[in-house]
């Protein structure tokens, strides 16, 4: 009974905001979403039940002040795979003040640099995530200063706050927009030992084919440099499928399994093993009801693969119905099948079956 208590809060909150004078002020969403996951172990399958909870609300106050929150209670259910308790986070907590010749944002935020659709080398405040998750990424603890320069360029500050300060990150980017495409050059100063960080990203459309990249170089303290870019399409048909292609480089990876750096990769250091990945994904929408979507990643230096269909229905206007897979594999030790050495969790090489059922508010 207890995991439902922060639900009975969310709907108490729901009645209050429904009186007119509490609404005319104050702008109330979120979503509740419920999850079953069937996880196909190499040992055994297990089962888990994940509970998830957003509140949004934000208000404008006067002409140069909005401030925004957002609280989420997650819990976990595993009667074979693992319980954990739920918990509650303040994962949005931000003000937003609008002066004349800038828009300031301090607190918890979401920002999210890049142009990829799978991977963003130049986003150095969200890290590469499997999920290809619909859910939004977390927030940083940041300062933000957007200082606009035209009607689609402006120049961009960002000054980082972590737990420990030798990791905070000083981030400037300008971007411009010439005809169809929109282009920016950035550097982010990565920690206090004089890791620097120089690239540029671009979006734009070339006889009809959505075109898009991003580059970093890395110059890191000790002398030593690497690079990472991204090179992706989409076209869009007339019969609502679209078909997405990406390539990644990824200068600080290795092409021979043997050379994978398997402790920084399990620690969070490093989010990808190898050199060299494919993305292919295609997806068709049948009016505002379903969707279907499959996607395919690929290590084309060890062979390993992801692919995670998905099929969405929106049930009604503000209930949705996810139902989908994904599935890892290729050689024994490879990235996306690692022997029990390697990873030692056993949470890579496997297959997730997942429903799910999310109501927006």
């Amino acid at each position: 009974m207890k995991k439902y208590n922060l639900i009975y809060i969310v709907l108490l909150l729901l009645l209050v905001a429904a009186s007119a004078s509490f609404a005319e002020d104050w702008d109330i969403g979120g979503y509740i979403r419920s999850e079953i996951d069937y996880v196909m172990f190499k040992d055994a399958p297990r089962v888990a039940a994940l509970d998830k909870v957003r509140l949004r609300i934000a208000r404008e106050i006067g002409d140069h002040l909005y401030i925004h929150t957002e609280l989420v209670y997650n819990r976990m259910d595993g009667s074979s795979l693992v319980t954990l308790p739920g918990y509650n986070s303040l994962d949005r907590c931000y003000a937003q003040i609008y002066f004349p010749m800038v828009d300031l944002t301090v607190g918890r935020q979401r920002i999210a640099w890049g142009t990829g659709y799978i991977w963003n080398p130049t986003d150095v405040f969200n890290p590469f995530s499997l999920t290809l998750s619909d859910e939004e990424r977390e927030g940083i603890s940041a300062a933000r200063a957007i200082v606009p320069l035209g009607a689609a360029s402006y120049m961009e500050f960002v000054q980082t706050a972590q737990q420990n300060p030798a990791n905070d990150k000083f981030a400037f980017k300008i971007k411009g927009n010439a005809g169809l495409f929109d282009f920016s050059s950035s550097f982010v100063k990565l920690n206090s030992a004089g890791d620097n960080q120089f690239g540029g990203d671009f979006v734009g459309e070339l006889l009809t084919i959505g075109v898009k990249g991003e580059y970093i170089n890395v110059f890191l303290n000790s002398g030593r440099q690497y690079s990472r870019y991204i090179l992706g399409a989409d076209y869009t048909f007339e019969t609502d499928v679209m078909l997405i292609g990406e390539y990644y480089f990824n200068g600080l990876g290795a092409t021979n399994v043997s050379a994978y750096d398997w402790t920084s990769y399990l620690t969070g250091s490093i989010y990808q093993l190898a050199r060299d990945y494919l993305y292919l994904g295609a997806s068709r929408t049948y009016g505002d009801i379903y969707q279907i979507q499959l996607s395919y990643i690929l290590n084309t230096n060890d062979g390993s693969f992801v692919i995670y269909p998905m099929w969405t229905w929106n049930v009604l206007n503000d209930l949705d119905f996810y139902l989908g897979a994904l599935t890892m594999g290729g050689s024994s030790g490879t990235e996306y099948n690692p022997n029990s050495t390697q990873d030692p969790t056993g949470l890579l090489g496997n297959t997730y079956y997942f429903a799910k059922l999310r109501y927006s508010f």
